[in-house]
């Protein structure tokens, strides 16, 4: 083994400005600061004229712990407060319609996201609608059975529970591939349907329709009704892309690309496919469901068409 890493280091093949990270893996409880430094690893491997230049890595400080985050961070956070509030202030100033499609829009796109974040774990599902039907159904039964109208806390119970249903089905759709895990979700998706149009309590094939939406208790115009729940269409979205951005550039997150590559060498590192998988599909079947929830609120009806 010394060979060939003394090999990487300084062989014939070898370039110049070759960047090298080494560790000596020992953990001392007593000194865990201090413990990877030059005085752990094999001296022939950090000789001069071998190593030029070392440089040991420690624990971040505090200011670099705020320094990177900055960086990383705080003009996303700013770039979307911006964008949201932009948005906001051009939907005063365009038609009803116009309003009503791009809320219906925001919909089709939080369903969009959560496809995205499975295609980042390398798969593609045909089945959202599975999710995005109990997503409306979930808050039109909750408006029309429990008189429960805030249009926020519709969208958040929806989250919610579709993003319980993806764990619960998670685990068997992650031991499935390519192919063969689209069609396992568009046949939820087709099973689904097939349900909801022979129970005729909830409107068969004809759906059932919901009752207007309050927001904070307070129940705006039939003028402005749409325009509110535009603005809160923006907001939840706008919220929802930064969690997502967080979460892309975190472990799981990065594991998931990792996986889409190659999911075998993911497993022989320690790290666990399946559970990344089904973290990523419980996410989208959250964010799916909430686009039913907002789909259906924005019509104010809901049918199993919802499931297509």
């Amino acid at each position: 083994k010394s060979i060939n890493i003394t090999s990487l280091l300084d062989g014939i093949n070898v370039k110049q400005g070759l960047i090298t990270f080494m560790t000596s893996n020992i953990i001392d409880i007593n000194n865990i600061l201090t413990v990877n430094n030059n005085d752990q690893v094999n001296n022939p491997l950090v000789r001069p004229c071998r190593v030029d230049y070392s440089l040991d890595f420690t624990w971040a400080k505090k200011n670099e712990i705020i320094e990177m985050f900055n960086k990383f961070y705080n003009n996303l956070i700013v770039q979307s407060i911006f964008l949201m509030s932009v948005l906001i202030i051009v939907g005063l100033f365009i038609p009803n319609w116009l309003v009503f499609v791009i809320t219906k829009a925001i919909a089709y796109g939080l369903v969009a996201l959560g496809i995205v974040t499975l295609m980042r774990g390398g798969l593609v599902s045909f089945g959202q609608g599975f999710v995005f039907a109990i997503g409306g159904y979930t808050a039109g039964l909750l408006g029309t059975q429990a008189g429960l109208t805030d249009a926020v806390l519709l969208l958040f119970i929806s989250f919610l529970f579709t993003g319980f249903v993806g764990l619960i089905f998670g685990p068997l759709l992650a031991r499935y591939r390519d192919i063969f895990f689209a069609m396992l979700s568009l046949a939820f998706s087709m099973v689904l349907y097939g349900v909801l149009i022979k129970i005729d309590a909830i409107g068969g094939s004809d759906g059932f329709v919901l009752p207007e939406s309050t927001y904070f208790g307070i129940l705006p115009s039939s003028d402005y009704a749409d325009y509110a729940l535009y603005v809160v269409s923006i907001i939840l979205t706008g919220i929802v892309s930064v969690l997502l951005r967080y979460y892309y550039n975190s472990t799981p997150g990065l594991i998931a690309l990792a996986v889409r590559e190659n999911e075998l060498r993911v497993e022989y590192l320690g790290a666990s496919a399946f559970r990344v998988t089904v973290l990523n599909f419980t996410i989208a079947a959250g964010l799916g469901g909430m686009g039913g929830a907002l789909n259906g609120i924005a019509l104010g009806h809901t049918d199993p068409e919802f499931s297509y």
